[in-house]
């Protein structure tokens, strides 16, 4: 029907979509098709009835905008699109100029146009300014803080990961006594055998073994009772090693009236002479109370896995009681150690 020029449906039952397939009837002059129940969209394709003169879509049900393609009929002389949902900014030019001819009554919805239509003006879209390209320097800034970001981020945790490993036998002892028998000492020194014998002091001998409750190498010291001293010499050691704690100086893990064992804690074999240095400047300048060893030789001196220096045998330690004034000192030494109940305190 492409030489059809009148088109008259209005005032029908007729609903759906406009057919798209309207708009290929170039020779339409007048196309009726108000009041039905016509829904959807004007279809764009109606810019191209260049021979359209009078086109009525009014009462229906009509939404979204009003095609811009519409101005461009030129010999258009009434456009009526009242009362549907039409929505957007009224088109300007072509018949949208020609307040007489055009009629958009009862959509409530629609803005802009010309003055003449005194509708409401649109809204108006800010369109978000592309974002500018990044300055290579600033690039170079961002990528290089970065990295050193990530190196100090990796090198934090690798030193979280490798510290635990130097104490984490030690640690788990650090506040406790163990409760290890005579049998379970006997076995993890293979009998006090020879072969195990790392020492020999006046009071005693020091084995060295592995407790099966305890990854970490330990060394026993059995104390020799029958020789003179050897008691005071015990309760001196315990009495210095209850109270001094030091990287560089032997934990006891258990007291016993016979022996005592203690264990040695990490550090490295380049370091053995600061390690003992640290130790003494400990005991003499640090501790509760100054403790002089009185007896450094290389066989009270013990190395572990990891060739870290740890200072033991505290047998012949000196004890000096610091008066108010550092001049005046008074050494007692382990072999006249006693217990002044009154007092409650070491004298």
């Amino acid at each position: 029907m492409k030489q059809l020029v009148l088109l008259r449906l209005d005032e029908n039952k007729l609903s759906g979509d406009i057919p798209l397939e309207l708009g290929e009837c170039s020779g339409l002059q007048q196309l009726l098709m108000g009041g039905n129940f016509f829904q959807g969209s004007i279809p764009s394709s109606f810019g191209s009835l260049k021979s359209l003169e009078f086109f009525d879509l009014s009462r229906n049900n009509l939404s979204g905008p009003i095609p811009g393609e519409l101005r461009k009929l030129s010999i258009f002389k009434s456009l009526n699109l009242s009362f549907n949902h039409l929505h957007g900014e009224v088109p300007i030019g072509g018949v949208f100029n020609n307040i007489t001819g055009l009629s958009l009554y009862g959509n409530d919805y629609l803005c802009g146009g010309i003055p003449e239509l005194k509708l409401p003006a649109c809204p108006v879209i800010h369109l978000k300014k592309p974002k500018k390209p990044l300055h290579l320097k600033v690039i170079l800034i961002i990528v290089v803080t970065g990295a050193f970001l990530c190196s100090l981020v990796l090198i934090i945790i690798l030193h979280m990961i490798k510290k635990p490993k130097r104490l984490s036998s030690a640690n788990s002892f650090e506040d406790r006594l163990l409760m290890v028998s005579y049998g379970e000492l006997y076995e993890a020194t293979s009998g006090f055998s020879s072969t195990n014998l790392i020492g020999t002091g006046s009071f005693g001998t020091v084995h060295k073994g592995t407790l099966r409750c305890f990854n970490k190498p330990i060394a026993v010291k059995v104390l020799n009772l029958q020789t003179h001293g050897a008691s005071k010499s015990f309760v001196a050691e315990c009495r210095a090693l209850a109270t001094v704690r030091h990287r560089n100086l032997v934990k006891s893990l258990l007291v016993a009236p016979v022996l005592t064992t203690r264990v040695q804690i990490s550090k490295h074999w380049l370091d053995v002479a600061i390690d003992i240095a640290q130790a003494l400047d400990y005991l003499h300048n640090d501790s509760e109370e100054v403790i002089v060893h009185c007896d450094i030789k290389a066989s009270n001196i013990f190395l572990d896995d990891d060739m870290v220096a740890h200072l033991g045998d505290f047998g012949l330690a000196t004890l000096i009681d610091e008066a108010k004034g550092n001049a005046n000192r008074e050494k007692v030494t382990s072999s006249t150690v006693k217990v002044d109940c009154k007092r409650n305190h070491w004298i």
